[in-house]
């Protein structure tokens, strides 16, 4: 599986054999030796391309954190708010 379009708020998992939409995951985000572990809901779904997933427990602080890794890793590449309204 490959992680794409990540950010703060979630990814797309690139996968054969996709969760449902609706699937509860739990999901740990590596950012050099620190672990963020947070439980994830699959939002889409497409078979045999993948699955779009939100993760649901990340602290809004923990959210800009991984977000601002992110940009470290690659500084030029498109920005992605550190965090979402959930409404």
């Amino acid at each position: 599986m490959t992680a794409t379009d990540i950010s703060g708020n979630g990814c797309y998992v690139e996968s054969m054999r996709p969760f449902p939409t609706g699937a509860n995951l739990k999901a740990q985000l590596l950012m050099g030796t620190e672990r963020l572990t947070t439980s994830a809901v699959v939002r889409t779904c497409g078979q045999g391309l993948g699955m779009g997933i939100e993760f649901m427990t990340l602290t809004t602080e923990q959210q800009d954190e991984f977000q601002r890794y992110l940009q470290r890793l690659n500084p030029g590449g498109l920005y992605a708010p550190p965090h979402a309204s959930r409404n």
